[in-house]
């Protein structure tokens, strides 16, 4: 799970080009990415500029219910 630049997502159940939003929360859990696409089988965030730490990925569907969660380690 450790990342470096990017964090690759897949393997989300939701249908071809749903929009979805994804947030990124620090350890204090402020919010300090989010970012909304259609869903294509795919995503890649950038976490080039976080500073080194635990984040929490939130991923949530067009009527914002959350599909999916995950800390993330940012090295």
């Amino acid at each position: 799970n450790p990342s470096v630049n990017s964090i690759n997502i897949t393997e989300l159940d939701v249908p071809q080009n749903t929009m979805v939003g994804c947030s990124l929360l620090n350890a204090a859990g402020q919010m300090v990415r989010r970012e909304s696409m259609p869903w294509n089988g795919k995503a890649t965030l950038s976490i080039a500029d976080f500073t080194p730490g635990m984040y929490l990925l939130v991923i949530h569907n067009d009527q914002g219910n959350v599909i999916h969660q995950q800390s993330i380690i940012k090295q």
